[in-house]
């Protein structure tokens, strides 16, 4: 198993030799479940690890998890245990992955944990695909009103920016800052560019410092509807995470070491690092959830956990939060597209009005003193 926390320089040490497969080689999390269901399947079948791994990545899709899978079945081959080879590609499985089927390795019921981690994976995916579905037309609609508007700022408004300037008299104000955005694309494109490098590259380099990354974060989490979206997301990573690893027998202590590698918003890492330190410590878990320094953790989750540790029962409320909150999330979801939608109609709006206005006006007083 990974060591307390000192094991995250191991682990990033990993992340950084595969920095190039991290961007430019990642796994589908379908390509996952697939490799997940499908080897349980031929498990309890009765057919070997090393045979399933080799039928599975005969059938998969993707050039590199070909690659990884036959790396994965040579390590079986030489003797290797499972989650000690899936340790080498941490740009594919979490940290989790690796725990779960260790505990099978150790207890012999590796197809139980091969099938539990491909329902956990299966959840996981149809949650992202819910979200994606329901995010889908305003994207569509606000990415049309982005095309059609670079459209006319680069092949239209061009034209007739000459005709305004030689407008005698005072153009309205719609039109000057017409001409002007006009003029920036037509005439400053290597500026224009340059800016916009510019200030990407300032906000990567501001995203890599901790503070200023989990301030932003802190900031994004006080807006309202989008940050409780965050906020419920991670709960539900959360608890199904710690769910998982303590119902197939990890400690709570080891489950949060494994927890905390496999968060990523800066935030609630925090948090999970201050429940290990706190949990290490002897306290219980919904106790120190209880504390006011868990703004961002719903009162729900800590009175429920706290219940959970006094029945003996808390993997069976995590899990249970778990899909609580992913049933919130869904209808977060439909109703944060709801207001977009019309957000975004009322933008395109505007922006057609401002353009006519912009277009009309001069032509309207131009027609006016020739009368």
């Amino acid at each position: 198993m990974l060591s307390p926390f000192l094991s995250e320089d191991v682990y990033n040490e990993l992340m950084n030799k595969n920095l190039y497969d991290s961007i430019f080689n990642k796994v589908s999390l379908q390509e996952q479940l697939f490799f997940t269901k499908h080897v349980a399947i031929m498990l309890k079948s009765g057919i070997l690890l090393r045979e399933a791994v080799e039928i599975v990545s005969g059938h998969t899709k993707s050039a590199h998890f070909k690659i990884v899978l036959k790396k994965i079945g040579d390590d079986l081959e030489n003797g290797k245990p499972l989650s000690k080879s899936l340790q080498k590609f941490p740009h594919i499985f979490k940290p989790i992955f690796f725990h779960i089927i260790e505990i099978g390795e150790e207890s012999g019921t590796l197809e139980q944990s091969m099938e539990y981690m491909s329902l956990q994976l299966e959840k996981e995916y149809s949650l992202r695909k819910s979200i994606f579905n329901a995010m889908m037309y305003p994207l569509v609609i606000l990415g049309s009103a982005v095309g059609m508007g670079g459209y006319i700022s680069v092949f239209i408004l061009p034209k007739l920016t000459d005709f305004f300037r030689n407008v005698s008299g005072k153009l309205p104000l719609s039109t000057r800052i017409l001409l002007f955005v006009t003029d920036i694309f037509t005439n400053h494109q290597v500026t224009l560019l340059f800016a916009i490098t510019f200030i990407v590259l300032v906000g990567g380099y501001l995203s890599s410092i901790s503070i200023i990354r989990e301030k932003f974060q802190l900031l994004v989490l006080n807006i309202p509807q989008i940050g409780t979206l965050i906020c419920n997301l991670e709960v539900i990573l959360f608890c199904r995470n710690m769910g998982i690893m303590m119902k197939s027998g990890i400690s709570i202590n080891s489950a949060l070491e494994a927890q905390y590698n496999a968060t990523a918003h800066p935030v609630y890492k925090k948090y999970v690092k201050q429940m290990y330190e706190s949990v290490m410590k002897g306290k219980p878990l919904g106790e120190e959830l209880s504390k006011k320094e868990y703004k961002h953790i719903p009162f729900i989750m800590t009175k429920m956990i706290s219940v959970g540790e006094s029945t003996g029962k808390i993997e069976e409320v995590l899990i249970y939060l778990a899909d609580y909150f992913e049933k919130e999330v869904d209808d977060q979801v439909k109703n944060l597209s709801a207001i977009i939608e019309p957000v975004i109609l009322l933008s395109i709006g505007i922006m057609v009005g401002f353009l006519g206005i912009a277009i009309i006006s001069p032509i309207y007083e131009l027609t006016g003193a020739i009368q």
